[in-house]
């Protein structure tokens, strides 16, 4: 299922811009764009996981993004464990976007 789903290269740019603020150690992010980036976070991870167990409303970039972290255990295993936005270490959102830049969705 995932496999065949078609890139669409400006669904993740809200989470691109919300992670890059983070692994940049920028404290202004919005309350409203934090919770958008963590339920994506949350549903990629089940849809990477366990597709098939995945039950209703899936946001379009969650699925993008279980595409480009579903190969990526430690990444998945990061995210998994999050309590909540606020969880993301620079680290694992400078990982993330490493991800997302060199799979084909950034790729021009």
């Amino acid at each position: 299922m995932l496999a065949a789903a078609p890139s669409r290269n400006n669904l993740l740019e809200l989470i691109r811009l919300a992670l890059t603020m983070v692994s940049s150690d920028q404290k202004n992010i919005p309350e409203s764009l934090k919770q958008h980036v963590y339920v994506v976070l949350k549903q990629a991870i089940q849809l990477a996981e366990a597709p098939k167990q995945v039950t209703g409303e899936i946001l379009p970039e969650s699925i993008e993004l279980a595409i480009e972290i579903r190969d990526e255990k430690n990444l998945t295993s990061d995210i998994d464990s999050l309590a909540d936005f606020d969880n993301i270490t620079p680290d694992l959102a400078y990982r993330l976007l490493q991800r997302m830049e060199t799979h084909s969705v950034y790729q021009v």
